[in-house]
């Protein structure tokens, strides 16, 4: 089943790019940033559920930032295993914890580090840098 009406029938200005031939999750997201014309593009992973009005934060974040600077929200955790039915929110969703990406450089493994152990001085709700973009 093809979800692509269904998308673009949010909001008009929703493009879905499908490639003819499965090419990688990383290049098809190349792929999809050609003949972009807005200054932001938002890349959603099929697992990811979004709660209502979540990208205006981020929006008025990306303002205060330089153009070089790339956004990643918090996403929280859906408690396995996920039941349709069974939607409240209470029981199926769990705060992230506050950890940052990274490769350890003689495995080139990812891994998550927590946020505090790097950073003892990290207040909440400020964005912190993290090397590596899961």
């Amino acid at each position: 089943h093809s979800f692509k009406t269904e998308l673009e029938a949010l909001h008009h200005k929703v493009r879905v790019i499908s490639n003819p031939t499965r090419i990688g999750l990383t290049h098809s997201k190349v792929v999809g940033t050609h003949g972009v014309t807005s200054p932001v593009i938002v890349f959603a992973e099929p697992h990811c559920v979004f709660n209502r009005f979540w990208l205006e934060p981020l929006l008025e974040r990306m303002m205060m930032v330089p153009d070089t600077t790339v956004l990643l929200p918090m996403i929280d955790v859906i408690r396995l295993p996920y039941k349709q039915e069974s939607l409240n929110t209470s029981q199926l969703y769990a705060q992230a914890g506050m950890n940052m990406g990274g490769f350890h450089l003689n495995t080139l493994m990812f891994d998550w580090e927590n946020l505090r152990t790097r950073n003892s001085t990290y207040q909440e709700p400020d964005p912190f840098p993290s090397p590596a973009m899961p």
